[in-house]
């Protein structure tokens, strides 16, 4: 599953309820333009299989972040 930097930041904004002001830079010499995790072979050698999607990871993120935050 491809996931772009975009449909993190629209999912942050939908979870926290935001509207991020993203500034888009022209590219640099030696950024990466794309990367690419394949788990197919954790899932036939070792039968990997997540446990959570990314929208529910990135929830359970701001969450973690968020008790820890207002406990200091």
């Amino acid at each position: 599953m491809r996931i772009t930097l975009n449909h993190l930041i629209r999912s942050l904004e939908d979870i926290l309820q935001i509207h991020a002001q993203v500034e888009y830079q022209p590219s640099r010499q030696g950024d990466v333009r794309d990367s690419l995790a394949d788990i197919t072979r954790a899932e036939t050698l070792l039968g990997y299989r997540p446990l959570v999607d990314v929208r529910t990871g990135l929830e359970k993120t701001v969450q973690f972040f968020a008790e820890r935050s207002t406990n200091q």
